[in-house]
């Protein structure tokens, strides 16, 4: 008897603690969510439960949320604060000093982020990446073998990020090759923030260099070498949504199967976003990158990627892709047009 109420009174102290532990979360719709805030960016709040997991909610779909326990805040203009959260409500944050437990309110609009990652205050790094493949293999009354590869990585700091990107693309049929190309960029940008401030509002401005090669067998060339410097600017850097475009001056040195080889300078672009949409079950990316040279004549080169990605478990994802590709001058024999469409199998890091 003794014993039984004594696994009835730790019981209820259990739930005690846990439930004076958990934060609570309320919707405007008035739904009452226990568990624990995981961080905050973009808008959206990842929240995590006993019962039905992690949860994305609209920052803007809460009314309320209250917190016992120290998270961290980064403001817009990068000011860092620790504290323990004691009450969200509205547009306001209110914000307690766990040493001085001083309260201070803060708007919504003022907090950038809540328990950010460790490289967006100064510390550390994040280093990303993805590797896709997709294989055909045909025997019978057709003999055809097709491999895709493409892969992408990114070592990031709160002052600079380190880009590579590569793709090989092959098709034979009956043992001949019909198709080979790949392509490699590289490029190094740096984020000035606060040290340029003086000139401009630098915090999502950067500056750096980049190179890209190409061959495309097939289309004639042999190798394309495009080296430069360029400025972008990064309209937003999360997980649930990514876009920054840059422009830039680059050096252009074309080697061609048959016919004549060109060097010419020209004016570049690049353009990345990326979006997830319906509660993160669906990502739709674009990437467009190209280039405006001043050969003779001049030449226009376009190269767009865009398409959706599926996650799928414990980091595989499942694409499909357009691929176009034009050049206003192409080699002879050559197409001014390629499209090709994919259907990827992926691993994400």
């Amino acid at each position: 008897m003794h014993s039984g109420i004594r696994h009835v009174i730790f019981l209820l102290l259990g739930v005690s603690i846990t439930m004076a532990q958990a934060d609570v979360l309320i919707l405007k719709n008035g739904d009452r969510l226990t568990g624990e805030v995981l961080n905050e960016t973009e808008g959206v709040l990842k929240f995590k439960t006993s019962y039905a997991g992690i949860l994305s909610i609209e920052w803007d779909e809460i009314r309320e949320v209250r917190s016992d326990k120290p998270m961290t805040l980064l403001l817009e203009e990068d000011e860092v604060l620790t504290g323990i959260v004691v009450k969200i409500s509205g547009d306001t944050l209110q914000l307690e000093n766990e040493n001085q437990r001083t309260v201070r309110e803060l708007t919504k609009k003022s907090v950038k982020e809540i328990n950010p990652e460790y490289w967006l205050l100064g510390k550390g790094h994040k280093f990303s990446g993805m590797i896709n493949i997709a294989l055909k293999y045909d025997r019978g009354n057709n003999n055809n073998d097709e491999i895709d590869l493409d892969g992408n990585l990114e070592f990031r700091r709160l002052y600079d990020r380190v880009r590579f990107y590569g793709e090989y693309d092959e098709n034979r049929t009956k043992g001949i090759t019909t198709k080979l190309k790949w392509l490699v960029t590289g490029a190094y940008d740096y984020f000035p923030r606060s040290d340029w401030s003086y000139v401009f509002d630098a915090q999502d401005w950067y500056i750096g260099l980049g190179l890209n090669l190409k061959k495309d067998e097939f289309a004639e060339l042999n190798l394309r070498t495009r080296f430069g410097p360029h400025i972008g600017y990064q309209f937003y850097e999360s997980e649930p949504l990514n876009l920054f475009v840059q422009g830039g001056f680059e050096a252009v040195k074309e080697e061609f199967n048959d016919g004549e080889d060109n060097q010419y300078w020209a004016n570049t672009w690049r353009l990345v976003f990326d979006r997830y949409l319906y509660k993160e079950k669906v990502q739709f990316y674009l990437i467009s990158d190209g280039f405006y040279g001043f050969a003779s004549p001049d030449k226009t080169i376009l190269e767009n990627w865009t398409g959706f990605k599926f996650p799928l478990k414990i980091g595989f994802v499942a694409s499909i892709e357009a691929e176009t590709d034009y050049d206003s001058q192409p080699a002879e024999n050559a197409e001014k047009l390629s499209t090709s469409y994919r259907l990827k199998l992926g691993y994400k890091f």
